[in-house]
């Protein structure tokens, strides 16, 4: 059994397509912080969630929320494996923050430093956000150990939205093309 922390891992969407060529790419990836930065609808959750179902070690997953505190969004999990990471944790695991604007501030950005630079070889920083992004990555950026998705890479190709528009309609086109 997979081993995921936190309740507030993302319910599947009911039309949420497998973005086979992204997971490939992110999969290859050998950055250390990762990050799908888009405004809302360009799928950057359920694209993290399909991530986590398909990575081979623990997740931690915790979905940043301004109106609690930076320890209540972080989470029991987040603290259980922060501790483990400091005291020689050596499997490879994937933490994600999922709205990281709603976290936006020093502390954050110092804890998520610590825990980037503290990742056992293998593990992985996955970062979701609607545009902000925090000043510490430039760190990991100069030492080609952050990658970037923007809009522009997460948008769905032609093919996808029209796989997309058949999921959500359930028949072809009028005129009985596909997409």
């Amino acid at each position: 059994m997979k081993e995921i922390y936190e309740a507030s891992l993302p319910a599947k969407c009911r039309f949420a397509l497998e973005r086979t060529g992204l997971l490939e790419e992110i999969r290859r990836t050998e950055e250390t912080v990762l990050i799908f930065r888009a405004l809302a609808g360009f799928g950057k959750t359920q694209l993290a969630r399909q991530f986590c179902e398909q990575w081979e070690g623990r997740v931690v997953w915790t979905a940043l929320d301004g109106r609690r505190g930076l320890e209540d969004s972080l989470g029991a999990g987040m603290d259980r494996l922060a501790k483990e990471m400091e005291e020689g944790e050596k499997n490879p695991c994937l933490l994600v923050f999922d709205c990281l604007e709603q976290g936006a501030g020093g502390r954050l950005c110092e804890k998520l430093y610590r825990l980037a630079a503290s990742l056992p070889e293998g593990g992985k920083l996955l970062l979701l956000t609607r545009g902000y992004c925090p000043e510490f990555l430039s760190r990991f950026r100069m030492n080609g150990q952050c990658r970037i998705w923007d809009q522009e890479d997460l948008a769905f190709t032609r093919e996808e939205t029209g796989r997309l528009a058949e999921k959500i309609l359930g028949r072809m086109t009028p005129a009985g093309r596909r997409w």
